[in-house]
């Protein structure tokens, strides 16, 4: 995913980039998974943070993210079956 976001037909990319490609591609070449691949040559996260997901992204975050979107899932299913129950009742 990494190399794949980072170079693009016909565009020159930065030198530093250029190096983290192909030390990941000699490692996965190699046999080391892509996981094990990208964790040496990027070194351990930072506490906190993610990689590759953009600016200010934490895993609290993403958790609380999660968890707004299972919460408006839980309430349109609620909205659902009221609606349901009401035309039930009409009828």
């Amino acid at each position: 995913m990494f190399i794949a976001t980072r170079t693009k037909m016909g565009n020159e990319i930065q030198a530093d980039t250029q190096v983290a490609i192909a030390e990941l591609q000699n490692r996965q070449n190699s046999g080391e998974t892509t996981d094990d691949a990208f964790m040496t040559v990027f070194e351990k996260e930072q506490p906190g943070q993610l990689r590759c997901y953009g600016r200010s992204v934490t895993t609290s975050s993403l958790k609380k993210d999660e968890e707004t979107n299972r919460l408006r899932q839980n309430h349109a299913n609620e909205i659902t079956s009221l609606k349901e129950e009401m035309n039930e009742i009409r009828e």
